[in-house]
């Protein structure tokens, strides 16, 4: 089975430093960004696996060589305001897709919660750009499911057990 190149989020451990040397050997194996997001901090990594939870076990192995383990996954979630600048449509062109008024034949995905006019994976997103040959930016790139963020959080949540 081929590699394929993912992107999965992680919340780490808090940073002090934007320049700590971890995030430097980190990036010795695959490329990563590490930012704030409301008082967690997440490392984005790209890195390749046979499916997603491979790739974020490999991943998940080098935070921790790096003295980085993660804690969790973190969902790439979406408003429809958060497609609608990724993909630079209107706000109006997602919730057409979303009441599926338009590409009737290929149902746009269903969020993941309904909070706030419902949120989405990202990675679902994409699936459905793919499936009605809209462009975007990402062509290469796989996400997650909600499955696989689930089996990545029981093995990381299994791995702190043994620590």
């Amino acid at each position: 089975m081929s590699a394929n190149e993912y992107e999965i989020a992680f919340v780490i451990p808090d940073l002090a430093d934007p320049f700590d040397h971890r995030i430097a050997r980190i990036e010795e194996s695959m490329d990563v960004v590490v930012a704030g997001h409301g008082g967690l901090t997440v490392a984005t990594v790209v890195t390749a696996g046979a499916d997603a939870v491979a790739a974020g076990r490999r991943a998940s192995a080098v935070l921790s060589s790096c003295g980085l383990p993660a804690e969790r996954t973190y969902p790439d979630l979406v408003s429809r305001q958060d497609i609608a600048d990724r993909l630079d449509v209107s706000r109006q062109a997602v919730g057409n897709w979303v009441r599926g008024e338009r590409h009737a034949g290929h149902a746009f995905p269903a969020p993941i919660n309904s909070v706030v006019g419902g949120v989405w994976l990202w990675g679902d997103i994409v699936d459905w750009l793919r499936g009605t040959g809209r462009d975007h930016d990402e062509p290469e790139l796989e996400f997650p499911s909600l499955e696989d963020h689930a089996r990545l959080d029981g093995f990381l949540m299994e791995e702190r057990s043994l620590a």
